[in-house]
């Protein structure tokens, strides 16, 4: 006698006891039962749903061009983006410039000035001159 999972022993006049799991005609209701069961139904719901959206116009039509709209529009971002740095590389390479030229202007001018100033101190003035010459 071998009893396991999935073996029945016989009791006579058609009585079977359950060792584990069930006989074959518990096996056999259960699979006619599978047919009832809500999650078998979802499944199947899903299934047909999928296969009518490929199959004709519908929702699934409508997402492809709307997920082509949408790839559109970030390629075009993307594009968008990419000026933008661009633009922006170059106005602070335009502003490091103006800096730069503002600086050289500053220092010309100071260097212009103490010149002036050096002209200033070095020069006699008008008292001084007419002073040289009275005598």
């Amino acid at each position: 006698m071998n009893v396991g999972p999935g073996s029945t022993i016989e009791l006579g006049h058609a009585m079977q006891w359950r060792v584990g799991e069930c006989g074959p005609r518990c096996r056999a209701r259960r699979l006619a039962d599978s047919d009832h069961r809500p999650a078998d139904h979802d499944r199947r719901d899903l299934f047909d749903v999928a296969g009518a959206a490929a199959a004709g116009p519908g929702p699934a039509q409508d997402l492809a061009a709307r997920v082509a709209e949408l790839e559109a529009e970030l390629a075009r971002l993307r594009a968008d983006a990419r000026r933008h740095g661009e633009e922006k590389r170059m106005l602070a390479s335009e502003t490091l410039t103006l800096l730069h030229r503002a600086r050289t202007a500053e220092g010309r001018l100071a260097a212009r000035d103490l010149v002036a100033n050096r002209h200033k101190q070095a020069a006699p003035s008008q008292s001084d001159i007419s002073a040289m010459v009275r005598p």
